[in-house]
């Protein structure tokens, strides 16, 4: 059935706004009417304007709004834990976060920077080490032989192959040999042995042809070739013990620092929200007003709390629903838990009129009886009975449940 609701005004000082929105969020029943023009009467219209944030929240604004942005940017550094409880409130102890997040904002930068540079240097050294490791049955051929040498190029892509092996088969005479391999990132390296003498010539003509020679990290240039395999594994190891170092360290700070910083994300999140719904608000000279829509139900529990909380300052009055005002009242649906799941179906389209009817009930009642004249069997029957009972007992998403439901009335 669709609930009815209840148009409002709410009024109260303007020092109270701010702290009026947040409480009207925790409570969860009200929909902030964002067009002050059509509830109101045309005399009132001239005595109100929408509210205009004073120096004091305009500087709150822009300080959360920087806040936020190096505390997401810090969080973005840290790895993902398991989120403890934590107790404390941000709002008291914004200001001693505020002055402790540039230095752990500067130690996680570091390290995770350095992390970056790392595992870089470790993929790089990871693509020379499989060429090494390719190399290698030919650069042992070469060395048994003194008057062979080699050369490794770079090269753009698969087809630089057949040109590299005309340039070589033109100098050498055919008296080469040529091994390549395909990396990771699309280019290739290619290896041409050939007799010392001929070298030379073939180096020249390769960098006329833009074939650059393949270029070692500093620390493996000029290294004979087997020394050059020792030097990438363990130079591989070090970085991986380095890389192993700085992750125990970010876990650690996470472990201590991430649920807290995430709550006071969270937190910032919420209090920034509340000064954009401020735009919805309109003032007179000293006080705010709200106006909105809430379940009639909820009418008198929203009055009698905002009286507790704010003393009496902040009152919610009921208006009348006028005519014009049919097409804008927020339609929420309410149904005995029978039919509750097929909400599904009526949630598709676009939510009924106001003034029309819920056909949610009617889909309850129909939906499973065409089901069963569709599906009149009952061994399919006994499988969509177990596929939704499995849907009701492990779906954790609550469409995936209702879906659950709806075919376990309807098996």
């Amino acid at each position: 059935m669709i609930i009815r609701m209840s148009k409002v005004e709410i009024i109260g000082p303007k020092s109270l706004r701010l702290q009026t929105l947040d409480f009207l969020r925790h409570l969860g029943v009200l929909q902030i009417e964002t067009d002050a023009g059509r509830p109101l009467p045309r005399e009132r219209l001239a005595h109100l304007r929408t509210l205009m944030p004073d120096e004091k929240a305009l500087a709150e604004r822009l300080f959360y709004e920087e806040l936020k942005g190096k505390v997401d940017d810090l969080l973005g550094c840290l790895p993902e834990v398991p989120r403890r409880e934590i107790y404390f409130t941000p709002e008291t102890a914004i200001g001693s976060v505020a002055a402790l997040l540039p230095a752990h904002a500067t130690l996680c930068h570091e390290m995770s920077e350095k992390r970056g540079t790392l595992k870089g240097e470790l993929r790089e050294l990871a693509r020379h080490s499989a060429f090494l490791d390719t190399l290698a049955p030919l650069v042992e051929r070469i060395q048994k032989d003194s008057e062979l040498d080699f050369v490794a190029v770079q090269l753009t892509n698969v087809s630089a192959i057949e040109h590299l092996e005309s340039l070589a088969e033109r100098l050498t005479r055919g008296l080469f040999d040529l091994q390549w391999q395909k990396q990771d990132d699309g280019t290739c390296v290619g290896v041409i042995a050939a007799e010392k003498g001929k070298m030379e010539a073939l180096k020249q003509a390769l960098s006329s042809a833009r074939m650059p020679e393949f270029g070692w990290p500093a620390y493996l240039e000029g290294l004979p070739f087997a020394q050059k395999i020792q030097a990438a594994r363990a130079r591989s190891a070090e970085l991986t013990e380095e890389v192993a170092a700085l992750d125990r360290k970010l876990d650690d700070f996470a472990r201590r620092w991430f649920s807290i910083y995430r709550q006071v994300s969270d937190w910032l999140s919420e209090r920034l929200a509340l000064h954009q719904r401020s735009a919805a608000l309109f003032e007179t000279g000293m006080c705010f007003f709200i106006f909105g829509w809430i379940p009639t139900a909820e009418l008198a529990g929203l009055s009698r709390s905002l009286g507790e909380k704010f003393a009496g300052e902040v009152m919610v009055e009921e208006k009348e629903l006028l005519e014009q005002d049919l097409d804008r009242v927020p339609v929420a649906l309410k149904n005995p838990a029978y039919f509750r799941p097929f909400e599904i179906f009526a949630r598709l389209l676009p939510l009924p009129h106001y003034t029309s009817y819920d056909p949610t009930p009617f889909l309850g009642i129909f939906f499973p009886l065409f089901f069963g004249m569709i599906l009149g069997d009952i061994g399919y029957g006994l499988i969509l009975l177990l596929a939704a009972w499995w849907a009701i007992r492990r779906g954790k998403n609550p469409t995936l449940k209702a879906a659950g439901n709806i075919f376990f009335i309807s098996a």
